[in-house]
């Protein structure tokens, strides 16, 4: 997470972004290869950089309940169109995640309260623990 942290208002969400060397150089990422970066930074290898998407990180890991979320755990949105897994972020505690996503404070890599109803009413509560 603190090479997520580092990035916090200096980048930009990006659709489709972070799936080449370019783009991550110049920390251009959406939320799915934003998750991967951040694991990456810590030596977890998330899968091919073309290929992590929210629906493949859906399925990584184990599944926990919402309620035991800890620091770290990924965990993921359905939009108000109804697309289920459309958004993933990484809990920081408190509270608080990590993710990147146009609609955040900054427009990108941000840090965003679980208390704001527009964020909390579109979890799906599907959580995922991609290390113990």
């Amino acid at each position: 997470m603190a090479a997520g942290l580092k990035l916090v208002g200096h980048s930009k969400y990006d659709y489709g972004g972070g799936r080449n060397l370019t783009d991550i150089h110049h920390h251009r990422f959406d939320c799915s290869s934003f998750v991967r970066y951040c694991y990456g930074k810590a030596g977890v290898t998330l899968g091919d950089l073309d290929s992590v998407t929210t629906y493949t990180l859906a399925t990584m890991g184990h599944q926990v309940k919402f309620q035991n979320m800890k620091r770290g755990d990924i965990f993921f949105f359905t939009n108000a169109r109804g697309q289920v897994n459309s958004h993933v972020a990484i809990y920081l505690g408190d509270n608080l995640f990590l993710h990147d996503h146009g609609q955040s404070d900054t427009g990108g890599v941000g840090i965003t309260s679980l208390n704001a109803p527009s964020w909390r009413q579109e979890t799906n509560g599907l959580v995922r623990r991609l290390i113990n």
